[in-house]
């Protein structure tokens, strides 16, 4: 996953199958994701007590037949 980079951010917040993951740069990698499995993912940015308001949710599912499943997705976070 990736998304335009924020100068304002500090870090991101990745919520990737209902699990929070901390991203310092705009771009997550899920790895381990089976064949023809259904991932959701949505981030904010984070500016030290502050958080953004989550962007959209997008539900992605991983290839058939694939030997290595890639997810591509651009993000569109909105600042408050």
């Amino acid at each position: 996953l990736a998304w335009d980079e924020l100068i304002e951010a500090e870090y991101y917040q990745v919520m990737a199958d209902s699990k929070y993951v901390i991203s310092d740069t705009n771009a997550f990698t899920h790895t381990g994701l089976s064949e023809n499995s259904t991932h959701t993912y949505k981030i904010r940015l984070v500016q030290g007590d502050t958080f953004s308001e989550w962007s959209d949710e997008i539900v992605v599912k991983t290839n058939v037949y694939s030997k290595q499943n890639c997810i591509s997705h651009n993000f569109a976070i909105r600042s408050q």
